[in-house]
């Protein structure tokens, strides 16, 4: 069962800090290869995905970019199906975005969603 983050935390926020510190660590224990794969994304996906998380439309994506809405909504399905090939299905925009900053693929900065910061995973 996959639970977002807002619902972990919710649930950490009720237990005693006992059962907090066994969470934490136990999931320092596991180590990163333990924790689900990210996929790896091309810089014209991660692009993509950082305009089109900024609310643009995929035609001003495309405009931006010098390609067509086609190929945005091409890249965006790629995305959405390297993560379907973790066990991770992403059908809303939220959930998208959600995801990708959980990841380490994006960060949400004062002036909206950024590329990733030190946690970027970007394969060209």
């Amino acid at each position: 069962m996959e639970m977002s983050v807002g619902t972990v935390l919710e649930w950490l926020r009720v237990q005693p800090p006992q059962v907090v510190e066994a969470v934490v660590a136990s999931a320092r224990e596991m180590g990163p290869q333990a924790r689900r794969p990210v996929p790896r994304l091309s810089d014209r996906e991660l692009t993509a995905l950082v305009w089109w998380l900024r609310s643009m439309t995929k035609a001003s994506v495309a405009r931006r970019m010098g390609v067509s809405p086609h190929t945005v909504d091409m890249y965006i399905k790629r995305i959405r199906a390297k993560y379907a090939e973790t066990g991770c299905l992403l059908p809303t925009k939220a959930d998208l975005l959600a995801r990708a900053v959980e990841d380490g693929l994006i960060e949400l900065g004062g002036t909206g969603v950024l590329p990733g910061g030190p946690g970027t995973r970007v394969n060209g």
